[in-house]
């Protein structure tokens, strides 16, 4: 039962603190044990005579057996080397300091729709402004909350924020705001998907996000601005001074802390303590692929990356997705899952 190691993998990986050697050679001895030439397992068709009817229908079920029934062991070893062989290679992907981001993340990329958790924060967070009093109190806290939403909303990093300027990359027309961005500020301007294009445009149709930032825009901007932040969208609270990709990142945080406290996701979402800019990225990734119709093309596009970066560094939600599917089946969960009708606008791409 490939799920059954996967889960003591998960066991041994959070002990370790990451995944590791260890991980890879569990997934490679019980690969060779039902290996299409030499594996034991695959050489012993009897054994499934030790199995109860029950037993070898969750099997079944697992690895996705229809019929079969001449040769069910056959097709129980094809489904297990499969799911152990892909395991495995996940194992490899996840090892390094590259990815223990998303390791601490774990308990949000393995809700199910993770998105949901953000809005929860960014809830908690209107509510948290809407009854402060103190009117530099609920500046920072709008001036976070637009942050968090801006990110959630479009994927960007946190270094963009730090050169976003008012005018330059924030538009305004009306009362309806957007961002243009050039191609050459972001981290792989020299990919493929940028060939051609010389800004993209976020149209940011969420009306939160746009009620929000308009209150920021006019009422808070003008407050904490300096000379020496000139026109920065998110200047140092509390100097005004030109803001770095760190400052960003410590107020989102900050933000994250402050909220994480009080979510209904349960313990071991609370305990992940607080994260930064780069997490909205995973949680969007995450959401995107697990959505009823999600892939990794659609958070290709979300992200804008080639899908070949896109399974390489989220590879531990492809994995996740996986093991859900089949620890559904073997646990027996059989509530239905919540369906949520959900898409992200792909960011226009201007040709320059």
């Amino acid at each position: 039962n490939s799920s059954l190691l996967y889960d003591f993998v998960e066991f041994q990986s959070d002990r370790a603190g990451d995944y590791n050697t260890t991980s890879e050679r569990i997934y490679s001895f019980a690969t060779s044990l039902v290996h299409e030439r030499r594996g034991w397992f695959r050489a012993n068709p009897q054994l499934q005579e030790r199995l109860t009817p029950q037993q070898l229908g969750e099997l079944k079920s697992l690895y996705g057996i229809e019929g079969a029934e001449g040769d069910l062991w056959t097709a129980i070893a094809d489904g297990a080397a499969r799911d152990l062989r892909a395991y495995g290679s996940d194992a490899r992907a996840l090892q390094g300091p590259s990815r223990r981001a998303i390791k601490k993340l774990k308990p949000i990329l393995d809700l199910e729709f993770p998105l949901d958790l953000v809005d929860e924060l960014h809830e908690l967070a209107e509510t948290d402004i809407n009854r402060q009093r103190d009117p530099m109190r609920r500046a920072r806290l709008l001036a976070d909350l637009v942050k968090s939403k801006i990110l959630a909303e479009t994927s960007l990093r946190g270094g963009h924020l730090a050169l976003m300027r008012d005018g330059e990359h924030l538009r305004r027309e009306g009362d309806r705001f957007y961002f243009v961005i050039p191609v050459h500020e972001y981290k792989n301007a020299h990919s493929a998907i940028f060939q051609g294009v010389g800004e993209v445009i976020y149209e940011l149709p969420d009306p939160a996000l746009q009620r929000w930032l308009k209150e920021y825009v006019d009422s808070v901007l003008p407050a904490i601005r300096s000379p020496q932040s000139k026109d920065y969208l998110f200047p140092v609270f509390s100097t005004g001074n030109r803001p770095a990709p760190s400052y960003i990142a410590s107020r989102i945080r900050a933000f994250s802390k402050r909220y994480l406290k009080q979510t209904t996701f349960g313990e071991p979402v609370r305990r992940v303590g607080e994260f930064g800019t780069h997490a909205y990225r995973y949680v969007n990734a995450a959401s995107l692929i697990k959505m009823e119709g999600g892939s990794v093309e659609l958070a290709a596009d979300n992200l804008l990356d080639t899908e070949d970066v896109a399974a390489d560094v989220y590879a531990y939600i492809l994995a996740t997705r996986r093991h859900e599917k089949s620890a559904q089946v073997v646990r027996a969960h059989r509530a239905r899952r919540k369906v949520r009708q959900w898409t992200k606008d792909t960011p226009r791409l201007v040709r320059g």
